[in-house]
C-alpha cells in the first residue's frame, strides 16, 4: 500500500474517539497514537469507538507489564480523576469508562474485553466500587 493512499476515516466523530482514548490512557499524545492505531486497523462494520477501546486496552496492558507510573493530573469536572482510574485494572478501566462515561452498551464492550456482556457489567461494577472506596478514604495528614 502506498503511503499517499488516504486511510478511511471512522464514522464516529473524531473528537469522541479522542475523548474515549484520553479518558482510557490519560495523556493526549498516547490518545492520539491509539486513535491512529485504531484508524489503521478499523474494519467495517466494527464500531470505531470499540476499535479505539481495543487499541487503548492493548496499551494499558503493556503499561501494566512495564509498571510505568502515571504522568497525568486530574482534569477538572471529571467523574473520576485519572489518578483514580490508574488504580483500576485495564479491563475495569475500559468497562467503566466506556459504559459510565460514554454510554457504550455492555454488549459492545464485551468483545473488546474478550468476555461476555455480564462479565463486562461486573468489571464496571467492580470499578465503580473501587472508585467509590477511593473517594471515601481520608487523605493522610
Amino acid at each position: 500500500m502506498n503511503d499517499d493512499t488516504p486511510v478511511p476515516t471512522p464514522t464516529a466523530p473524531e473528537a469522541r474517539l479522542r475523548a474515549v482514548a484520553y479518558r482510557l490512557l490519560g495523556t493526549f499524545p498516547e490518545a492520539d497514537e491509539a486513535v491512529e492505531d485504531a484508524r489503521r486497523t478499523w474494519r467495517w462494520p466494527e464500531d470505531p469507538t470499540v476499535a479505539v477501546a481495543a487499541a487503548c486496552l492493548s496499551r494499558l496492558r503493556a503499561r501494566e507489564t512495564h509498571d510505568r507510573p502515571s504522568e497525568t493530573a486530574p482534569a477538572p469536572g471529571e467523574a473520576a480523576s485519572t489518578a483514580d482510574l490508574d488504580e483500576l485494572t485495564p479491563p475495569e478501566r475500559v468497562a467503566f469508562v466506556l459504559h459510565d462515561e460514554f454510554q457504550v452498551p455492555y454488549e459492545r464492550i464485551a468483545p473488546v474485553l474478550e468476555h461476555a456482556p455480564v462479565a463486562a457489567r461486573r468489571l464496571a461494577g467492580r470499578a465503580r466500587h473501587r472508585l467509590r472506596d477511593a473517594e471515601e478514604m481520608p487523605e493522610a495528614v
